[in-house]
């Protein structure tokens, strides 16, 4: 079986300094497609050029694995562009055979990076990354503007893993790379603080959300881009579970979250995939009241009791196929649960989190503890491992207000860059990755990878 991949991805990297133009570098990374035997490219181009100077593309396609370019703005008066002005320009992406997208942009010295997406191909998923982050002086922002742009086809990403099912269905699940996100219920987040907050009171609820969030789709649309397991965080607000990160999900339930499963493992399209909830906090959970602590079995129950795999029953080193053929298409975890529909989360996953803002060091202890993984992980559980920015103390950056999402650019681009270049090729990877989850998701982007992973394990016997 042939698999058809297309993703890409555009990282812009805009340095500005006080009294100078706006920098950018353009890098593209392209994806080999084994279907068509082809690198597929893609398309750039500056809808508006008066203010950009330095663009030198041949013919706007880029063929090769790598390019850069360099994009100024001209500060001339002459030329229409005031010094803090602003450059407007649109990226215009396609494949070879038809338009895919159009993100919009607009760079400025003196303010964070506007824009978003302005036209989408109803065949295609798409996801932009805005990110800016800089200090202020004297009312001038030296801004540091970064956007991360990716596509993909919805028919190489939708059921993917039935895509692969021939493949996978005799392989313990715990062997097979997942993709996943992290703390991701927080696209819901609101500004009332939550019991598992540690900050000082001083910082307003306002200010805790621009920090907390870390994703930017519902879970229906996680799952719809090829998301597979998702991390779960709960607080109490007295009369219902919702999702918590420092501060409460504005409606987010445990109930909403598990009908969003439900529904999606209801598709026909679907009815290869599995899903893993990981509900891996409940704060004060043991000093909750039983009929509080009964309120995730009676939403289980209701969503997704025919669904849930039992502990017991199944484990981790089961096949994948075990659950396709039970049914049994959904594998809860949690601490001290209240049913055998939910795992034993200490018996059944070890995790891995770098707890850095370093963007080497994240990737390095990543790296480490998949290469090992047999020193670090037992053989019978799950093993998930982190591609997280985790913000140390206060910084110029988060002091300003700016949100995780600016600030993780770097993070993000590198690990994305060195899956798709080598690491993702190499032994260790297709032997030991299993759960891998990362802030800000695409959703498709992680699951292409795993599917072509998974998919190439056919030719080995390891």
């Amino acid at each position: 079986m042939k698999i058809k991949v297309f993703t890409f991805l555009i990282f812009l990297f805009f340095s500005g300094k006080i009294f100078a133009g706006q920098g950018a570098l353009l890098f593209f990374q392209n994806h080999y497609d084994p279907e068509l035997d082809r690198n597929v490219g893609i398309h750039y181009s500056p809808a508006n050029m008066k203010c950009i100077n330095g663009l030198n593309i041949a013919g706007n396609q880029f063929t090769t694995n790598v390019m850069g370019y360099y994009i100024e703005t001209d500060t001339q008066l002459s030329n229409g562009c005031l010094f803090l002005g602003v450059a407007p320009f649109d990226i215009i992406v396609n494949d070879f055979q038809e338009p895919v997208a159009i993100f919009h942009a607009n760079l400025s010295l003196n303010q964070s990076l506007t824009g978003g997406l302005t036209s989408q191909n109803p065949k295609y998923w798409s996801h932009g990354d805005y990110m800016s982050h800089g200090v202020s002086i004297l009312g001038i922002r030296n801004t540091q503007d970064r956007i991360l742009i990716s596509a993909a086809k919805k028919e190489t990403v939708t059921g993917w893993m039935g895509q692969i099912y021939s493949v996978i269905k005799d392989r313990s699940i715990n062997k097979l790379m997942i993709p996943g996100s992290h703390d991701s219920g927080t696209y819901d987040l609101g500004t009332k603080i939550s019991p598992d907050s540690t900050l000082p009171a001083i910082i307003s609820g306002a200010q805790i959300n621009n920090l907390a969030r870390t994703q930017y789709y519902s879970i229906s649309e996680q799952l719809d881009r090829g998301i597979r397991y998702l991390d779960i965080r709960l607080c109490s607000d007295g009369t219902n579970l919702l999702v918590c990160h420092s501060v409460f999900a504005n409606s987010l339930t445990i109930e909403s979250i598990l009908e969003q499963v439900k529904n999606f493992l209801d598709q026909p399209v679907n009815k290869n995939e599995v899903v893993i909830i990981d509900i891996q906090a409940v704060q004060n959970w043991d000093n909750f009241s039983p009929n509080m602590k009964l309120k995730i079995q009676t939403a289980l129950t209701k969503y997704l009791g025919n669904y849930a795999a039992q502990s017991g029953q199944f484990s981790p080193e089961s096949h994948f196929g075990d659950f396709v053929e039970s049914g049994k298409r959904a594998i809860i975890l949690q601490y001290k649960p209240t049913t055998n529909l939910i795992w034993e989360r200490s018996n059944y996953l070890c995790g891995f989190w770098a707890n850095s803002d370093n963007s080497d060091k994240i990737w390095d202890y990543f790296q480490s503890n998949i290469d090992n993984r047999s020193n670090v992980c037992s053989n019978n559980k799950f093993m998930q491992s982190q591609l997280v920015y985790t913000i140390q103390g206060a910084t110029i950056d988060n002091i300003l207000g700016n949100s995780l999402r600016d600030i993780v650019g770097p993070t993000k681009y590198n690990y994305l860059l060195k899956l798709n270049n080598n690491y993702l090729l190499s032994t260790s990877m297709r032997k030991n990755a299993n759960i891998i989850i990362e802030d800000f998701t695409s959703g498709f982007d992680m699951a292409l990878m795993a599917k072509w992973l998974n998919w190439s394990k056919k030719f080995f016997h390891d």
